[in-house]
């Protein structure tokens, strides 16, 4: 199973209606945070910095650096969710190009936070094991081990927002690999979107 398939089984499965009774709904997520994370779930392994202020969001991805390849992947991505578009600069061939967005969030396995709605299930409440607790980057997060379509996963999620903190995945007897961490999250305005037209803003 591809990476991001066995991320996208493990999504549907940890988020979907797994488990019953559900719990009670975790509070609302602000729509201006920031948050910095390193994830392979879709792509190489990279740094994903997301800045996130109401309708607009901003998100830098950096691929890691990887023998062979002269330029890994960089680009950013602002998202108006207002205005129903994307706008995508290449940082390697500084070319920019458009188009539609229809979502009122950025893809969940890039911005979690954001991609709440899109797990909107129930979250589980017993799962195999039970939760325990555990901080990952001073984030208090509650972490659980589950098993799906011969693979396994063990996931931190924020004890607050219920948003992933953290994935490790594995097919089979592999051992567990982390695909997705934050290193650091905030709710406060950002300060990387201007405050017209959409621009960016170094």
């Amino acid at each position: 199973m591809k990476r991001s398939s066995l991320a996208a089984a493990f999504f549907a499965f940890l988020f979907g209606a797994a488990y019953a009774p559900a719990q009670p709904k975790p509070a609302p997520v602000p729509d201006t945070y920031s948050f910095t994370a390193v994830s392979s779930l879709v792509g190489p392994e990279m740094t994903i910095q997301v800045n996130r202020n109401g309708s607009k969001e901003l998100v830098e991805r950096t691929a890691f650096p990887r023998p062979g390849v002269a330029k890994p992947f960089h680009d950013r991505v602002l998202y108006d969710f207002q205005a129903h578009r994307l706008f995508t600069l290449d940082l390697n061939s500084n070319i920019c190009s458009t188009q539609e967005y229809e979502t009122a969030y950025a893809p969940e396995m890039i911005d979690p936070i954001g991609g709440i709605p899109a797990m909107s299930g129930n979250i589980p409440d017993n799962p195999p094991g039970g939760w325990k607790h555990e901080a990952v980057n001073g984030i208090a997060a509650k972490v659980a081990e589950m098993a799906a379509e011969g693979a396994k996963s063990k996931v931190w999620l924020d004890e607050k927002y219920g948003f992933l903190a953290k994935m490790a995945m594995a097919e089979g007897s592999a051992p567990l690999q982390t695909h997705f961490e934050m290193r650091k999250v905030a709710f406060a305005a950002s300060r990387r979107l201007a405050s017209g037209g959409g621009a960016y803003r170094d």
